[in-house]
């Protein structure tokens, strides 16, 4: 079995996502995955000044020379049964409430 953060909210091939706060989650990048957090960061910053359909970017944080966090607001999911039956369907009709 491998090895997992306590906090492991959803692990990857290359990274894992964990939970930082009630309102952070910390996206690990180790090793080769590293290159990418730059222009993950920036296509975040460049989203949050359009609208709000993307995760607030918040920081990037460096914790030594094998790996960087990139820092974001926490989402929770929606739980689809926790609203009536007529309800949900109207979400899945397209229609609005």
């Amino acid at each position: 079995m491998s090895k997992r953060h306590p906090k492991t909210l959803s692990s990857g091939t290359n990274n894992t996502v964990v939970a930082l706060s009630k309102k952070e989650v910390g996206k690990l990048f180790i090793g080769d995955s590293r290159s990418d957090i730059g222009s993950e960061a920036e296509k975040m910053k460049f989203a949050n000044k359009i609208n709000g359909l993307v995760a607030k970017y918040i920081r990037l944080d460096v914790y030594d020379n094998d790996s960087e966090m990139l820092v974001m607001e926490r989402l929770y999911p929606l739980d689809f049964r926790a609203y009536e039956y007529e309800r949900r369907l109207l979400w899945l009709d397209g229609n609005r409430v």
